[in-house]
């Protein structure tokens, strides 16, 4: 990250701007290259006390269309599309009643974006900085022009100290220090450096590009060249800004230094919608009279590219080393490939590129090695986001279809499913399908209707489960069958019918052994398993949970592992071991936490917390609760927040708050009814236990009083009741209340939770070692440890330690 030079004045203006109470929309306009990015940083840094619920920053240059901003915006702030909301709608419910400051950057090309009028107007307390090359105009829009740079006034520079305190000189010599570390100002020189920050406007990336030339050309030979490229400047088309030309003048300047293989390999990057790497570059940017680049060779054009300045490097990550074009140049560069006539060719390679890429990595989601592939995947959305538009920009049916079942398993894992189901609706019009192989539409279909059976869409999953059915049975192709067959029980499963669940689970299985398909086999014994648990079979669900755990075991999917244990932990709980239960629930959870699997994490969490509440320890069960609703509402998950809600109601009635127990249990009643989400046999004796409980605490008539007022609650106001009022409870708790069966007897006057916090702290494990053997925060363990000073009048770990041993502190 470069360091921000100058603008001072601009960066205190534009806060002073923010912060009055009639300016809610304020837009930064301006030419490309003349630094609004920066600015609206360096103003939003400034201002990030100001807005208790955060400085959120978007860049929308990869998008390429208005409809795609209330995504973007939802991704910045984390919100999930959930069934029967929009996506639109998710994002005002979350910022109604927030105080923050959205900095949308890269507007231009989206234009017009009418969702930030509908932000602003339902959510008062949201404040929008944007930037853009033209105005919004928007009612309500704020403009802050930004100008060019402060240039050295001519005839005024005889010395080095004339140049003091220039914002474009200051800039100039901060990065041709970067690249040539020696360079000085002196008296010499200070006439040629102030005509170059002239005669380049003093925008910012025109100084830039030149300054990364310093390294070879001293400022008078730098001048030279720039006083022939800006002679063109004046000859360029009238109907063109002056900056604007200015800049491409200067990108122009600089793409004539390259060689004929590097204004090639320069030109082909502009398809790339963020990061390149070396691989990709090779792939794409080869010669047409198959003279290919090796990935040496790859980097090597682009480390040069980089040192120009028209590259730049992404900060190091594992994948090794990644690239990209600032925006403005990339379109200079798209318009270079255009000129040339490889734009279409160039594009399609790029598409094709990306297909194969993902074709690859979706077996590699099953196996030991599924986080680094999806984490991979989720790096390269960008690229593949724009080989799907240009797949289907150029008809190419099949690709296009292809790219999107490639994809089905990733969005299904990171839960990106309204975006998944966008893409697939298109391969779901009838002109499409009339295009693809049969095989190919079965998948389609099916891969549709599970997405949209995870939103909570069941009547669309069934419709896509039977078209997909009818044509793979058509063409005999087992495994369309069976992936069909498992997206139609697990419907029947929703509704209630298991019966034909199982049934259609038996004809699933029956044709992945068919196809060979050995992962979707232990799938399948895992589903036939659920079903069982739903319908109350426990031991049964038990055992085959086993059977699916032993198989996944075999197949190293270690996320089908824990699936396995977990499933099975769910049975045990189910049947009153809940030591047992809760061991399988902390092994599954460690799994996940490898995997980086976040519904996975929430669900294990979640019954940890169940277990440990049914053993009496209500603030382990908190601490594990806690932990998983912010990753239920990462992932969007309308049914994973519901067993949330019946999981932290029970523990309400137990904490002796009946009316919000009560008043949830309406809520609940409301959203599955709404959803079409039945309960099932497995979770009835938690919720008929936090009903019996709460009416013996508040009588009939008052239980059913608050059970109707709890019908008024939407899902969001139930989550944000319970989340202050677990808070309260646990600070009561921890100073005193009962979190332990009658019986149990205190150990030192602590709690069972922190009396495993000192034993660990006695072996001299540090608060992150404590986490991650109790499975809780380093926050939550810091809390505990706080606790146990206070209670053993203690001030220090080794202190602590010696209550355990019995010795004397050193």
């Amino acid at each position: 990250m470069t360091s921000f030079i100058g603008r001072e004045a601009h960066r205190a203006a534009i806060v002073d701007m923010i912060r009055q109470p009639d300016v809610r929309l304020l837009t930064l306009a301006g030419p490309a290259g003349v630094g609004k990015t920066r600015l609206a940083l360096a103003a939003a840094e400034a201002l990030v006390d100001e807005f208790p619920d955060g400085v959120h920053f978007n860049s929308f240059s990869s998008l390429r269309s208005s409809d795609q901003v209330p995504a973007a915006i939802a991704e910045a702030l984390n919100i999930r599309s959930m069934a029967g909301d929009s996506i639109e709608s998710r994002i005002i419910a979350n910022c109604r009643d927030r105080t923050m400051l959205l900095v949308l950057d890269n507007l231009e090309h989206v234009l017009p974006v009418p969702f930030i009028t509908r932000i602003l107007t339902a959510c008062r307390q949201v404040k929008v900085l944007a930037t853009s090359r033209t105005v919004l105009r928007l009612s309500g829009e704020h403009e802050y022009v930004v100008p060019p740079m402060e240039v050295p006034v001519a005839g005024d520079i005889r010395l080095a100290s004339d140049l003091d305190n220039v914002e474009s000189v200051s800039l100039l010599l901060n990065r041709a220090r970067q690249s040539s570390p020696a360079f000085t100002l002196t008296d010499e020189n200070a006439v040629d450096i102030a005509a170059i920050c002239t005669r380049l406007d003093g925008l910012p990336l025109a100084i830039e590009l030149a300054a990364a030339r310093m390294k070879v050309f001293p400022p008078a030979a730098l001048l030279d060249r720039l006083s022939d490229r800006l002679s063109l400047l004046t000859g360029g088309p009238s109907d063109q800004p002056l900056h604007q030309r200015t800049i491409r003048a200067t990108i122009d300047w600089s793409h004539d230094l390259l060689s004929p293989r590097e204004q090639r390999m320069f030109r082909r990057l502009a398809v790339f919608s963020s990061g390149i790497t070396m691989q990709a570059a090779a792939a794409i940017c080869l010669d047409d009279n198959d003279d290919a680049f090796t990935y040496v060779e790859a980097l090597d054009e682009l480390t040069l590219l980089v040192d120009k300045s028209l590259v730049q490097q992404e900060p190091e990550s594992g994948d090794g080393p990644s690239f990209f074009l600032l925006e403005t140049v990339r379109h200079y560069a798209m318009e270079r490939l255009c000129a040339s006539g490889e734009d279409h060719t160039i594009r399609e390679r790029h598409a094709v590129h990306y297909l194969d890429f993902a074709e690859r990595t979706t077996e590699l989601l099953r196996g030991p090695e599924q986080v680094i592939w999806l984490d991979r995947i989720e790096a390269n959305q960008p690229n593949i986001r724009l080989a799907l538009e240009t797949l289907r920009q150029i008809d190419d049916f099949e690709r296009y279809a292809r790219l999107c079942c490639a994809l089905f398993r990733f969005w299904r894992l990171r839960g990106v499913l309204a975006e998944g189901r966008a893409w697939l609706d298109v391969a779901l019009e009838p002109a499409w399908q009339v295009q693809l192989p049969d095989d190919l539409r079965s998948l389609v279909f099916t891969s549709s209707g599970w997405l949209a059976l995870d939103q909570g869409d069941a009547d669309h999953a069934e419709s896509c489960g039977d078209r997909g059915l009818e044509i793979a049975t058509r063409i005999c192709h087992d495994s369309g069958i069976a992936l069909a067959y498992g997206l139609l029980a697990f419907v029947d499963h929703r509704q209630g019918i298991d019966t034909r669940a199982v049934e259609r689970l038996d004809l699933s299985l029956l044709h992945y052994r068919a196809a060979g398909d050995d992962h979707n086999v232990a799938g399948t014994l895992n589903n036939l398993a659920l079903i069982a648990l739903g319908s109350g079979d426990l031991e049964h669900a038990a055992s085959m949970f086993e059977k699916s755990r032993d198989a996944f075991l075999a197949l190293g999917n270690l996320r089908g592992v824990s699936h396995g244990i977990h499933n099975r932990g769910v049975a045990l709980y189910c049947l009153g071991q809940y030591d047992e239960a809760l061991r399988c629930s902390r092994e599954s959870y460690a799994i996940d936490r490898k995997l980086a699997d976040k519904r996975g994490s929430a669900v294990s969490l979640d019954h940890i917390g169940k277990c440990a509440r049914a053993l009496g320890d209500l603030i382990m069960a908190w601490e594990a609760h806690a932990q998983s609703l912010p990753l239920r509402k990462e992932i969007g998950d309308p049914r994973g927040l519901l067993v949330w809600l019946e999981a932290m109601a029970l523990w309400m009635a137990h904490a002796a708050r009946p009316e919000l127990a009560a008043r949830t249990l309406g809520a609940i009643e409301v959203v599955r009814i709404g959803s079409n989400i039945p309960i099932h046999k497995n979770e009835l004796g938690d919720h008929e236990a936090t009903e019996t409980l709460a009416r013996e605490r508040l009588g009939d008539r008052e239980f059913e009083a608050h059970l109707a007022r709890g019908r008024w609650l939407s899902l969001d106001e139930a989550v944000a009741a319970m989340w202050e009022t677990a808070e309260q409870c646990v600070l009561e708790l921890e100073h005193g209340a009962p979190t332990t069966p009658a019986g149990t007897t205190s150990i030192l006057g602590l709690t069972p939770r922190e009396h495993e916090v000192l034993m660990l702290i006695a072996q001299r494990y540090t608060d992150k070692e404590i986490a991650d053997a109790l499975f809780i925060s380093p926050r939550t363990v810091a809390r505990h440890v706080t606790g146990i000073f206070t209670k053993l009048d203690v001030h220090s770990r080794r202190e602590a330690a010696a209550k355990v041993t019995g010795s004397q502190p050193v």
